[in-house]
């Protein structure tokens, strides 16, 4: 039976609701950051990129201490997916050096490291930063998401299920541990998954947005399926798996030109794959000779 779609992430309000709700809000309290991080989210999955990354520089306008600690890592995201790098960097370095005790700024500047140096000099950062400052438990999941990216899985597996014992009330343990088996083993994921969302139901995950966007895929329901492959990707963008069956939904729900871009988002992260590259021809053929074909969707391999 295909999971639950999770409450917090569909159906009862609209993302254009979510927006109008937020811009009334902002003209009771101005200026207040929460408000822009969540309204820079909503924008962004409205296809208002402009808007969204002027919303989520607002966050870093006012004094960089009192950002509420969930405003930071959406807006720092934010800011890291649609603005200039450089300017994120500069941002995100004046966030850490006003708030020695957060380790958001530094988990952030660390993806920076691995985007433009690679990834040993984000896991310097990283180890740096445990040692220097507490060792709280979100460096230490970002350490370990960054091993299990690099393939080192074993010593990923070993810092989640150290975050799980120190840390119980947390959620990143068993996030970390959903996301070691989200692609081998999704049923094991999603217990792991659901272990972490109750603890904190608000935060996204993508690897449990992904998979929530299977299950709706399955039940044939295109827009919800669509709307968890976006915030999957609002969380983790890189994601070729979530991009090539994000493009799927599209195509299936006639949307050709966007199924166009995300096929081809997917196969300029991972060339070599033979689905990424079936499905981008499938959406030329569609545009161009209106042939028909066979989508090839990641979803069905596993299981």
């Amino acid at each position: 039976k295909p999971p639950a779609l999770w409450p917090s992430s569909t159906g009862r309000v609209t993302t254009g609701a979510r927006a109008q709700v937020l811009d009334a809000a902002l003209k009771n309290r101005p200026g207040e950051p929460l408000v822009y991080a969540h309204r820079g989210l909503c924008l962004e999955l409205l296809g208002r990129p402009g808007e969204a990354l002027e919303s989520y520089r607002e966050v870093f306008r006012g004094p960089l201490a009192r950002i509420p600690a969930t405003a930071l890592p959406l807006a720092g995201m934010g800011l890291l997916r649609l603005g200039p790098l450089d300017t994120a960097t500069r941002a995100l370095e004046e966030a850490s050096a006003a708030r020695p005790y957060d380790p958001v700024p530094e988990r952030l500047l660390a993806l920076v490291d691995e985007r433009t140096r690679g990834p040993e000099a984000a896991e310097q950062r990283l180890r740096t930063a445990l040692r220097s400052r507490a060792p709280h438990p979100l460096l230490h999941y970002a350490l370990g998401d960054l091993l299990r990216r690099q393939g080192r899985r074993v010593e990923a597996e070993g810092l989640f299920k150290a975050i799980r014992k120190r840390h119980p009330d947390s959620p990143l343990g068993p996030r970390g541990l959903g996301d070691v088996w989200v692609e081998e083993q999704p049923a094991r994921a999603l217990e792991h998954y659901r272990e972490a969302a109750s603890r904190d139901p608000l935060t996204p995950m993508a690897g449990y947005e992904y998979l929530l966007g299977v299950a709706a895929l399955r039940e044939g329901l295109l827009d919800p399926a669509e709307a968890h492959f976006h915030r999957a990707l609002a969380v983790e963008p890189d994601n070729p798996r979530t991009w090539c069956d994000l493009g799927a939904v599209q195509f299936h729900a006639g949307k050709l030109p966007a199924a166009m871009a995300s096929g081809a988002r997917a196969v300029a992260l991972e060339p070599r794959h033979p689905g990424f590259r079936h499905n981008r021809a499938v959406y030329y053929r569609e545009a161009f000779t209106k042939t028909p074909w066979r989508v090839w969707l990641l979803w069905k391999a596993c299981g």
